[in-house]
């Protein structure tokens, strides 16, 4: 009777053995390339790059407003953020982010601009934390003359998985020294890509 199997997917099966002319149609002489041939399926799926995405496509408005000057790092908003599940540990994720954004008030005081993850998000979750490269670094603040002014915003980097499971995705914003009418807004029509690259 047939028996199900899904395959092993943690090696590349480099070679099948094909049975030869006389060789008997059965289980010992089938079965090693047929499942060899099934782990090399379930390996290319564990492998192969996996696209994830979160977006806000409603016309421009504001999504979230950051202006406290007790916290020095803040998360952008619960539900501004993409999943990537079924992660390992050493995966590496590509991650590409779209926003628009407004300053106002004493635009000159300094703030950043991150993609920020959590590992293993919905388990024991790790700190949260920046990824590589995917920073808008306002040091000098803005120019006094651009209060108000929408612009865009658009990071990108590069994250390796430190904790299995899934990995959270989100806009955060650190400034230690915006306050009262000192503000940053994230306006709706804002996206994150996250790309999982299985090691």
């Amino acid at each position: 009777m047939p028996q199900d199997y899904a395959g092993v997917s943690t090696v590349w099966i480099g070679e099948v053995p094909i049975p030869r002319d006389g060789d008997a149609v059965n289980e010992r002489n089938c079965a090693p390339a047929w499942k060899r041939c099934v782990d090399r399926s379930a390996y290319l799926k564990r492998v192969l790059p996996t696209v994830y995405t979160w977006g806000l496509s409603t016309p421009l408005g504001i999504f979230w407003t950051y202006n406290n000057s007790g916290l020095v790092a803040s998360t952008v908003a619960a539900g501004g953020l993409v999943d990537v599940p079924g992660c390992a540990v050493g995966d590496k994720i590509y991650v590409a982010a779209y926003a628009c954004f407004a300053r106002s008030g004493n635009i000159t005081r300094a703030f950043k601009v991150w993609v920020d993850v959590i590992d293993d998000a919905a388990g024991s979750p790790a700190a949260q934390a920046h990824v590589a490269g995917a920073l808008w670094d306002a040091a000098n603040g803005m120019h006094a003359d651009e209060d108000d002014i929408t612009r865009t915003l658009s990071l990108s980097g590069v994250h390796t998985v430190t904790d299995a499971g899934v990995a959270r995705f989100m806009f955060a914003v650190q400034s230690p020294t915006l306050a009262g009418a000192d503000t940053f807004e994230l306006l709706a029509g804002l996206n994150i890509t996250a790309i999982r690259l299985p090691q």
